[in-house]
């Protein structure tokens, strides 16, 4: 499987999910920078995407709805692995 690489603020980020959503119109993503908080846990960001000239540019949540989505999705992501 290919690994998939944005740049978030200037920072390469590998891609971990995205998601459609049909009831929003709107595009999800969760990525990480690969750096791990105090805990040593993994640094997981999430947002929404768009596609613009084949590139993809990433814009933050700021509403409660896409953010109950971006947390139902990753529940999901969570509950299959």
């Amino acid at each position: 499987m290919k690994r998939q690489i944005v740049e978030v603020n200037g920072v390469s980020c590998e891609v971990i999910a995205t998601y459609f959503d049909e009831d929003t119109n709107k595009n999800y993503i969760i990525y990480t920078d690969l750096t791990y908080n105090r805990e040593h846990q993994l640094n997981v960001y999430y947002g929404l995407y768009e596609m613009k000239m084949g590139k993809m540019n990433v814009y933050p949540i700021i509403s409660a709805d896409d953010k109950k989505v971006i947390f139902n999705v990753l529940k999901e992501i969570v509950n299959t692995i």
